[in-house]
């Protein structure tokens, strides 16, 4: 029997070449689409959960509620982890952990700087699941100077000797290898190449961080198979009041985050390093789900559309005894087949842009269909949802065909199988619809981004850290830069938009500021504010000798002067107090000398930040050089000289600011490329449809063609006649798509503070270019059926 079936559907497919390969290349691509995002799904999704205990791992955060204005944080006290684990009976474990960033690493009389260092305590080992390949998890982080480095890591400094024992100076410091570890998985929001103990940080730092007031550290905790989430908050938010000194009108509340949450859900500010989004997680699942519905839905158009080429077929099966039941299964069957080979072609073009795909997302992704069992098992779903979402209809609209009719000759088309079959075009340019505005959307968002006025000239500004001698010397050698063909300008200070430093307590003309937390400040050469091109509104800028006395005279954005205060101006005094909430350590104080024109010191997914510049020219560690145009390279040769010179043993370093800003919008800019790739797609896999649709069309209506071009119908009449019904659907599917889009484009933009607006443009454009799709490829299949010469269509009359 289902060697009758395969018979069959071979005959017919070589009977239909052109109807065949039409439905087999939609759903094949349709198939690579859902697969290929099914990918990158699945990779977002599997962060952080290879860790055995990783259903009781969490990382603490705190909420801070200043004058109700809430904020969350990942960053907690270093000294939260042992009280937690002393007084908090929920928890079994609990480490520090930070990333220290890139070290100075020296071995074997080579400097190094490529080395990414975190610090933990002992607990780590046991709470995350990093195995090491040599040397004992027990003993591995009880020295203060030990240090654990990964297999790539000990393999770039000892090749083949065993590293445990060997000696490494990061920052002047000697360091013990005492075990190696596999390297991190790269679905780790945890980074770094080398762990040492968290109390080998310099003592001054130590002296910080047993501080409760100083939320600077990332506290991760190991909770019972008993506790509850409610619990453990309430008991640690009791700990931190019990220790940390008041702040008044300030309530501060701690909670845990499951570690599998942390890289998607980024409700939580201070997140270690680039993460992903929920958002579009859900974003492109809809897309997965689309493409497929789009690619059934090609299939089963075509495959109703052309029923009465297999009505006397089908007819004659039921005449010698054949069951609609069996009718129904050879269908299914048929489209399974046809399924399967879909899905064998899909996973071969999955394969062929695997690499193009890895570099749209930025990952090194991996697709393993047929030995990965969560892969095979969702290619099994997709085979049998598409088999069951495009066979179904067809299969039992065939099988009801009642064959004394059909075997007279009296075929008609069922109107409700033309109804649905249009109702099913307009669902799928719904779809292609909505895709264009979405990624239009993107475009202009993205476009927005680059060129919306940031209160700075980005252009041509060079940035990079001062090591060694090249800090020390700084004002000479920024004499001997400016006077350097290529060089514009040189001062000293962090750029906007490459980083920021949080002030703490203030007080405003004796007054207590309540939001102090979001008050950025920023030290900064004499001349920082001409460098970048900002606008000085009211008051001045700092002298350019440095007349004004470090520390004493500050400039502040307009944002800053807004949150500050309705009394506060040029000429209000500040005093700025260290970490403790006391207000018994003024680090300085001063007065407002001037306020600059509100720039962004942030992502444009925030708004604008209070900031507060000064002079503070023992706390600059990043000089900026603005370079001439076109002489870029002279301008970088000639700072390598002066670094070779003064700092010969740290790597030479550099970024643009420019650079720097496009990196923060990397993501969105990654989205674009592949949300527009999958829209062109769909939209391809629609037009397929429609191209299969159009012949079939001309193919009914040949005798009328033939007659209406003999009574004397143009070629474009019978174009106009043909194609005005898609058209005209493509219109209808309008009418729904434009709220659609709206909605999902506006929940899009709402995580940029700055963004465009939805304008009706947008959505005309859009449909305007899937009418002129549609047009286009119906019209095709008009010209060739109106072309035709009417004789052949009408020589047996």
């Amino acid at each position: 029997m289902f060697a009758s079936f395969f018979k069959i559907q071979l005959r017919n497919l070589i009977k239909r070449k052109g109807h065949a390969i039409i439905n087999l290349l939609g759903l094949a691509v349709g198939l690579a689409s859902c697969l290929a995002i099914m990918v990158w799904v699945q990779d977002e999704l599997s962060y952080d959960r290879f860790h055995d205990n990783g259903e009781s791992l969490y990382r603490m955060w705190v909420r801070w509620d200043y004058s109700g204005e809430p904020m969350r944080s990942s960053l907690t006290p270093a000294v939260l982890a042992a009280a937690l684990k002393q007084d908090v009976p929920e928890v079994v474990r609990a480490t520090r952990f930070n990333q220290e960033g890139k070290q100075f690493i020296k071995h074997d009389g080579r400097s190094f700087y490529d080395e990414e260092l975190a610090l933990a305590d002992p607990d780590f080992l046991d709470m995350f699941s990093f195995p090491l390949t040599r040397g004992d998890k027990e003993t591995a982080l009880a020295d203060r100077y030990s240090l654990i480095v990964t297999e790539s890591m000990a393999a770039r400094y000892f090749g083949r000797t065993d590293p445990v024992g060997q000696v490494l100076n990061i920052n002047r410091q000697d360091f013990t290898v005492t075990a190696v570890m596999k390297d991190i998985p790269a679905n780790s929001h945890m980074r770094f190449d080398c762990l040492a103990h968290f109390d080998s940080r310099p003592q001054y730092l130590i002296d910080i961080t047993e501080n409760w007031n100083v939320s600077a550290y990332y506290t991760y905790v190991q909770l019972s198979e008993s506790a509850t989430i409610e619990d453990v908050s309430a008991k640690s938010t009791a700990v931190v009041e019990q220790n940390r000194s008041k702040h008044e009108g300030a309530t501060v509340e701690f909670d845990v985050q499951p570690i599998a949450r942390i890289h998607l859900h980024h409700e939580i500010t201070d997140y270690l390093e680039g993460h992903g989004d929920i958002l579009y997680v859900y974003l492109f699942s809809a897309l997965a789900v689309l493409l497929l519905l789009v690619a059934g839905i090609n299939y089963m158009n075509l495959t109703t559309a052309r029923a009465t080429e297999r009505a006397r077929e089908i007819g004659l099966r039921k005449m010698v005894g054949a069951s609609r039941l069996n009718l129904i299964r050879q269908l299914l069957i048929e489209t399974l087949t046809t399924t399967i080979v879909a899905v064998l072609l899909a996973v071969v073009l999955v394969e062929a842009f695997l690499p193009v795909l890895s570099d749209w997302s930025g990952k090194q992704l991996q697709f393993s269909p047929f030995t990965d069992f969560l892969t095979l098992s969702i290619i099994t779903a997709i085979v049998v949802l598409t088999t069951l979402l495009a066979g179904s209809y067809p299969a039992f609209i065939l099988s009801a065909y009642i064959p004394a009719t059909v075997l007279k000759g009296r075929i008609y088309s069922n109107p409700s199988g033309v109804l649905f079959r249009r109702l099913m075009v307009i669902g799928q340019f719904v779809a292609s619809i909505v895709l264009i505005v979405g990624a239009l959307t993107i475009q202009n968002q993205l476009n927005y981004i680059r060129d919306k006025e940031l209160g700075f000239d980005k252009s041509n500004l060079l940035y990079m850290d001062m090591r060694g001698k090249f800090r020390q010397l700084y004002p000479e050698i920024k004499q001997q830069l400016t006077a350097t063909t290529g060089i514009a300008d040189v001062t000293a200070g962090r750029p906007p938009l490459t980083g920021y430093n949080s002030a703490f307590y203030v007080r405003v003309n004796g007054r207590l500021v309540p939001d102090d937390y979001r008050l950025g400040r920023s030290p900064v050469d004499a001349d920082f504010i001409e460098t970048m091109a900002m606008e000085i509104i009211d008051g001045r800028s700092f002298s350019p000798d440095g007349g004004d006395a470090p520390l004493a005279g500050f400039v502040l954005n307009e944002t800053a002067i807004t949150t500050l205060g309705p009394d506060v101006s040029v000429g209000s005094h500040l005093a700025f107090y260290g970490h403790s909430n006391t207000l018994d350590t003024l680090h300085f104080e001063g007065y407002i000398i001037g306020i600059v024109k509100d720039f962004h010191y942030r992502p444009l997914t925030n708004s604008i930040s209070p900031v507060i510049m000064y002079h503070g020219p023992e706390e600059l560690y990043d000089i900026c050089i603005r370079v001439v145009p076109g002489q870029e390279q002279q301008a970088i040769a000639a700072v390598k000289v002066l670094w070779e010179t003064h700092a010969s043993e740290y790597p030479f370093e550099y970024q643009f600011v420019d650079d720097t800003i496009d990196e923060f919008y990397r993501t969105e800019a990654r989205l674009k490329e592949m949300f527009g790739v999958f829209t062109a797609l769909a939209v391809f896999i629609s037009c397929l449809g429609l191209v299969g649709l159009a012949s079939h069309a001309a193919d009914r209506r040949v005798k009328e063609i033939g007659i209406r071009r003999v009574l004397g119908a143009s070629v474009g009449n019978i174009v106009k006649l043909m194609s005005t019904e898609f058209v005209v659907l493509v219109m209808l599917a309008s009418l729904v798509a434009v709220p659609a889009a709206w909605y999902v484009t506006g929940k899009w933009l709402e995580q940029f503070a700055y963004r465009v607006e939805i304008g009706w443009g947008l959505f005309a454009l859009a449909i305007l270019l899937a009418v002129l799709m549609a047009a286009a490829t119906v019209g095709v299949q008009a010209v060739r059926a109106a072309s035709a010469n009417p004789i052949d269509s009408l020589r047996y009359e």
